[in-house]
């Protein structure tokens, strides 16, 4: 196993301004060219989360120009080498060209896994997943799942917890909820262990809606009445669940308090916002009349 920077720890995925600042900063006090291009490789990724990919490009052209002048071979320039393949390819696929992003992801499996570094390899599988068939992915997400679980790498170790998100949901895609379950139990076990809240109860909320799914209906309210604090989410699959089991009246409560918290979120498309909608509907308007009544007396 050999150790590669641990940049997640520089990285702020909610505050992309903060994260550049970051790297900005790491970059004029690096000690060594190699370093410098290992920082910009991240400020190719701040450029594309952006949606910023001619500048993206711009920094990873340049660091594949002076790849290519370098004589020798060292851990620097092999993780150098996997994160420029990498960043080329998720600056792709976000861009909407998944299929010229999978040759580069396949580069840096390739080169992660001859220099035995895990979490760069495990990353780079993980985006393969994201650019193949379904089929394809479950087969890329299962070799992450089993690099992480040999690893002796810590951090290398903890992509068990995403990666059994990601095949859960593939699994639920397919329509095979047993293994969707089953899976999505191992990533909350994995997620406990790494002792993560935020993502400890989107854990739970997954085991949810395969409960829905199953129509376990009276687990899946009972796991979701136990998270703390109830967001839009949760109120929206207590709703659906309410539902099911033919209690719209109970449902709508849920659904309005979805409806509000969901309507301006740009995850939640305009199909969906709808069907919040449309199910709150009869209650919203009823609390409007109660308002105006109240504002009359």
């Amino acid at each position: 196993m050999v150790t590669t920077h641990n940049m997640r720890a520089h990285w702020d995925f909610g505050n992309l301004d903060a994260t550049e600042a970051v790297f900005k900063q790491l970059i004029e006090v690096s000690a060594s060219p190699i370093e410098t291009m290992l920082f910009e490789t991240q400020l190719a990724r701040v450029h594309g989360l952006r949606g910023h990919f001619e500048a993206a490009h711009a920094l990873l052209d340049a660091i594949e120009t002076e790849l290519g002048k370098i004589i020798g071979a060292t851990n620097d320039v092999a993780e150098l080498q996997t994160r420029y393949f990498l960043e080329r390819g998720r600056a792709l696929r976000s861009a909407k060209q998944p299929d010229a992003a999978c040759p580069l992801f396949k580069q840096a499996v390739d080169v992660a896994v001859a220099s035995h570094m895990d979490e760069l390899a495990i990353d780079a599988i993980h985006m393969m997943a994201l650019v193949v068939s379904p089929s394809e992915g479950i087969a890329w997400t299962e070799r992450g799942i089993a690099l992480a679980q040999r690893s002796d790498d810590a951090n290398a170790q903890n992509w068990d917890a995403p990666l059994a998100n990601n095949l859960g949901w593939a699994y639920f895609d397919a329509r095979e909820y047993a293994k969707a379950l089953a899976t999505f139990e191992t990533a909350l076990v994995a997620r406990e262990r790494i002792g993560a809240p935020e993502q400890i109860l989107i854990a739970k909320w997954a085991i949810a809606r395969v409960y829905r799914a199953l129509e376990r209906y009276d687990d899946a309210i009972g796991l979701l009445m136990s998270l703390s604090p109830q967001d839009g989410y949760t109120h929206e699959e207590l709703g659906e669940n309410l539902l099911a089991q033919h209690k719209p009246e109970i449902a709508k409560t849920h659904f309005a308090q979805a409806y509000e918290a969901l309507q301006h979120d740009p995850s939640v498309d305009a199909p969906r916002v709808a069907h919040l909608l449309a199910h709150s509907k009869e209650l919203i308007a009823t609390q409007d009349t109660l308002v105006e009544e109240f504002r009359a007396v």
